[in-house]
């Protein structure tokens, strides 16, 4: 379910659905686990127009057949005189303007100094590799200088997807992270489709930084979206290579100390 461009998908397949039963499903989906009073979901989907509940039973008739729900695994159960329980595990994201979703790169506080050859090599580079990895021992700012190159890359117009993968703990964990950082509600177990069905929509960069924490599952959904997508572009920091075909090498140096005399304002 893509919230910015309201569409829902099975399988990466686009499935029609009224304005109304989207409006109640998204509802109903992002408040999953909690009844909701007929009273709140008329207010929700209907704020300006004088319905009553039966207008919530014909548009639920509606989304038990898109849903194609059955009777002994319900997805939406109404709670006899209380309201409607949302059922379904729900992979949620975050809730976002309308058009392409920017998953803001992080701020860089301080200036990068003696990075600016690299990071334009880099800017180069990416614009004939599709994947291009920034290997370099710890505390060397491989992510800073990964965020310049996507802010280069936003300023022309690209959406930038920023994902720190230092927060994982298991290869399992990626694609439901992705998916919530570009705004998807996924019901299924497996959201993959739907993220490569979004990916195939815009020109995105996906900045995938920390790799070395989960460096299998890295590869293989890098893999993965370069093989089922042809304008995503994937920038990645690591402390090894992610051994992907087609990937591009950049191995950033530590900084060089200045000649003997220089002061601090000619660095």
């Amino acid at each position: 379910m893509d919230i910015n461009s309201r569409r829902l998908r099975d399988g990466g397949k686009p499935v029609r659905i009224g304005a109304r039963a989207f409006d109640l499903l998204r509802y109903l989906a992002l408040n999953a686990g909690r009844i909701l009073s007929k009273a709140e979901l008329l207010e929700a989907v209907w704020p300006k127009a004088t319905v009553d509940e039966i207008a919530i039973r014909v548009h639920l008739v509606e989304l038990r057949k898109i849903l194609r729900t059955k009777p002994d695994a319900p997805w939406i159960r109404a709670v006899p005189g209380r309201g409607y329980l949302f059922l379904k595990p729900v992979e949620m994201g975050r809730l976002a303007k309308p058009g392409p979703v920017d998953a803001g790169l992080p701020y860089v506080p301080a200036e990068i100094l003696g990075r600016s050859t690299f990071i334009e090599s880099s800017i180069e580079k990416l614009e004939v590799h599709r994947l291009q990895s920034i290997i370099g021992t710890g505390g060397i700012r491989k992510t800073s200088v990964a965020v310049e190159i996507g802010n280069h890359f936003r300023a022309i117009g690209r959406p930038v997807i920023f994902l720190d993968l230092s927060t994982l703990t298991a290869d399992s964990q990626l694609v439901s992270y992705l998916a919530m950082r570009l705004d998807l509600i996924s019901f299924a177990e497996d959201p993959m489709p739907m993220v490569l069905a979004t990916l195939a929509e815009q020109p995105y960069m996906l900045v995938f930084d920390n790799c070395e924490h989960v460096i299998g599952g890295c590869a293989e959904v890098v893999e993965t979206i370069l093989c089922s997508t042809g304008s995503t572009t994937v920038l990645a920091t690591s402390r090894e290579p992610l051994g992907v075909m087609g990937e591009y090498v950049s191995r950033l140096p530590p900084l060089s100390y200045p000649d003997e005399g220089v002061v601090p304002k000619d660095v």
